[in-house]
């Protein structure tokens, strides 16, 4: 890099008041590393279940029906969220350290009732 400068004390502010409002928009923080993936004996597809509740929670109205019929499409191939057992797989190799057993709970509740 030319011209490199460090931010000032008002440019970290600013970029430190966008972090937030992006964190608070963010229901789940998975970054789709993928790890757990290879992890579930379920095949449940953990990162895009989360992807989708995130999507949900950010556009509230009229985005459910389309993220709903995405979320059982992807259940004809993948393991449902209801279908974890658990086991916590999952969560050790997790570098997010999220608690992705009770966020399926959360996902299966949204999406099969």
């Amino acid at each position: 890099m030319q011209h490199f400068r460090p931010l000032n004390p008002q440019e970290l502010d600013v970029l430190s008041q966008v972090a937030n409002l992006i964190q608070a928009d963010t229901a789940i923080g998975c970054t789709n590393c993928q790890y757990c993936l290879s992890e579930c004996p379920k095949q449940i597809a953990i990162p895009q279940y989360f992807a989708l509740y995130n999507d949900d929670k950010r556009n509230h109205v009229n985005y459910v029906h389309n993220t709903s019929n995405y979320y059982h499409a992807l259940t004809q191939k993948h393991g449902k969220a209801s279908d974890c057992i658990r086991c916590g797989r999952c969560e050790k190799v997790c570098p997010q350290h999220l608690s992705i057993r009770e966020y399926l709970a959360d996902i299966a509740k949204f999406y099969e009732k």
